[in-house]
């Protein structure tokens, strides 16, 4: 560098902000070698290693200058942003819980502390943040923005629904509030909002896959399913979109009438990626479509494929009475338990979310049930190179878990399981009058159908298996399936699951 070398805290900052990062960090370590205790000199470098990359340097340096003055507001704000930056959520939010209580009220420190609580876990305090962050500051975005996360994440969706608009009305460019909006919208089903949102999101940010996945979603879904290939197909064209948006386009071909097309969809992604579970059922519900039943059965080949057996009672549990109403205790006590529009195949019936988070007493029990059933699975089913499902399975695997109750009248509409290999349902508690020859096969799970989401008026083979306490089914992942009504008053619990490839 010409001239005298910078060595001040304000000209290494300046240094900075003329988008020197490296120079700056350079000549501030070199500084702190003769000023080893001053924390100004300490805070530039730390920003200056963040402003090039080296957040963990920049976390390590603004840590030495929080010892020296804790009482430092833009210190105490920064090291909480860098922490928010790496992921270091819980270490965020104490830090800017820190700054919160040197300056209170700040809408900024607000604002990441929000961010940081929301991505810690602690999404009721989230919240509570972000609305006051939001208040203090009516112009800024960002706030908003997280506060329609967090709201979102509660399952809140018209209120978290007003705050990403209130981050669009902030910024009208806001790429991510229009992003996360129209994502949520697709996912509960206002598919019309939905291509309003993700157009305009587009708009902002042309090219972006996940923007354009979430509209072709919305389009073939709203009526628009030739609209939604054009949008996938130009992505497809490129050789590198994921298989999620070929199997995307082999729906929305479905549902534009045309299942054959659909079928040289799935036929090319399976020859691409071998055991794709939603290219299988797509395939399998188009062959039906087209009345093709030979071929649609050595897909789905029900008698074979779906299987059911009673378990034994748990290490821990005398019996399966036992067993069953302690698990079912824990369902209906667990805290995520909800009517949720987020889980749309269901009707009259609340859903957990997942249960195998932190499991403890019977839902870890149940866990160890699943893996015994599989276990056995696996030893009694052959591999099979002429079936796309049977020719492969994943050497590592993992299982999500989540419980459902249904009300009288309750039901699931059909459905498959499109991030799962091998799926299954066991029952703690079931109606007394489900099966009892009165009210027929109400309360049964049928499988066989099409995926309700393809409108197809198809009335093909199915197989319906009647439920008891102690019963667990497991099936393909790719196989539709339902649960047909019932009329008892009695609750019906489920518990669902996925073996997914790890």
């Amino acid at each position: 560098m010409a001239g005298a070398v910078p060595s001040s805290a304000a000209e290494l900052l300046a240094l900075l902000q003329q988008g020197k990062a490296k120079d700056a960090a350079r000549l501030a370590t070199r500084a702190l070698k003769r000023a080893p205790g001053d924390v100004s000199l300490m805070f530039i470098a730390g920003l200056a290693e963040h402003a090039q990359g080296q957040t963990r340097r920049g976390i390590t340096m603004l840590r030495r200058a929080a010892k020296r003055e804790p009482g430092a507001l833009a210190i105490a704000l920064n090291l909480g942003t860098m922490l928010l930056a790496v992921g270091d959520f819980a270490e965020a939010a104490a830090e800017l819980q820190r700054a919160d209580a040197i300056q209170p009220g700040n809408a900024e420190v607000l604002a990441q502390l929000g961010a940081a609580q929301l991505q810690a876990g602690a999404v009721a305090e989230a919240v509570e943040t972000l609305t006051e962050a939001a208040r203090l500051a009516p112009q800024n975005a960002e706030p908003a923005f997280w506060l329609g996360t967090a709201l979102s994440k509660q399952g809140d969706h018209a209120a978290a629904e007003r705050a990403y608009r209130s981050a669009i009305a902030r910024n009208p460019a806001h790429v991510s509030a229009h992003r996360q909006l129209g994502s949520m919208l697709t996912r509960i089903g206002r598919f019309a909002d939905a291509v309003q949102v993700n157009a305009a999101a587009l708009n902002l940010s042309p090219g972006d896959g996940a923007i354009i996945y979430d509209l072709a979603q919305a389009l073939a879904n709203a009526g628009a399913p030739d609209k939604a290939m054009g949008r996938l197909d130009a992505v497809l064209k490129s050789g590198k979109a994921p298989p999620d948006f070929a199997e995307l386009a082999a729906f929305a071909a479905f549902r534009s009438g045309d299942p054959s097309d659909c079928i040289r969809r799935c036929d090319a992604i399976l020859a691409e990626h071998p055991g794709r579970t939603a290219a299988i059922a797509y395939k399998a519900m188009a062959l039906n479509e087209l009345g093709d039943r030979e071929a649609a059965a050595r897909l789905f080949d029900l008698d074979h494929l779906v299987s059911s057996r009673t378990i034994a009672p748990p290490a821990g549990h005398a019996t399966l009475e036992a067993f069953n109403a302690a698990l079912v205790a824990e369902i209906e006590a667990h805290p995520s338990l909800e009517y949720s529009p987020l889980n749309r195949s269901l009707s009259r019936g609340r859903s957990t979310g997942e249960l195998f988070e932190s499991p403890r007493g019977a839902i870890a029990d149940f866990r160890t049930v699943i893996e015994r059933t599989v276990d056995l699975w696996r030893a009694d089913n052959a591999l099979d190179p002429t079936h796309p499902w049977r020719a492969q399975r994943p050497r590592r695997t993992r299982i999500g878990c989540w419980a459902n109750i249904m009300d009288r009248g309750g039901f699931h509409d059909v459905h498959f399981h499109p991030p799962g290999w091998l799926s299954g349902v066991y029952y703690p508690q079931v109606p007394a009058g489900v099966g009892d020859g009165v009210s027929g096969p109400g309360g049964w799970i049928e499988f066989g159908r099409a995926y309700y989401m393809l409108h197809s008026a198809d009335e093909p083979p199915v197989r319906r298996v009647k439920p008891e306490p102690g019963m667990i089914v497991l099936f393909p992942s790719f196989i539709g399936h339902r649960t047909i009504p019932f009329a008892e008053h009695d609750y019906r619990i489920s518990v669902a699951f996925d073996v997914m490839p790890a």
